[in-house]
């Protein structure tokens, strides 16, 4: 399209054809924000040590997260795990599953050392604090 039919277009409130045909850039969402749980009730926390704390929420079946808990030598109630000193968090959420667990990591630790054993298994992904 010339300057001057460019122009016309322009005067006359008619979209301009190299604009038109043109497609919108659209960015995909960060890896993170795929895997971010939704915001529904937990169903509970698991403090297994001083480093670690893992978070149940979603689908899980009644006493599953108690049980799983247990198993990890940890101790369940229905909290949330703390902000204070995590250095990061491992979200999981197995492929085709509502169940969602976030293991807390917390100080002294490397995060990424942490962040590279999180990101091993299929459908986890790891998230600042």
């Amino acid at each position: 399209m010339t300057l001057r039919a460019a122009l016309l277009a322009l005067a006359l409130g008619a979209p301009l054809a190299a604009a038109a045909d043109k497609p919108k850039a659209v960015e995909p969402p960060p890896p993170s924000a795929t895997l971010a749980p939704a915001e529904t009730p937990g169903q509970g926390r698991c403090t297994v040590s001083r480093k670690l704390c893992i978070d149940f929420e979603g689908d899980f079946a009644p006493g599953t997260a108690a049980l799983a808990c247990t198993k990890a030598g940890g101790s369940f109630d229905d909290g949330a795990c703390p902000v204070e000193g995590r250095l990061g968090t491992c979200f999981r959420r197995p492929p085709g599953s509502g169940e969602r667990t976030l293991l807390r990591y917390y100080k002294p630790g490397d995060p990424k050392a942490l962040k590279a054993e999180c990101t091993k298994k299929p459908g986890s992904a790891w998230l600042v604090r």
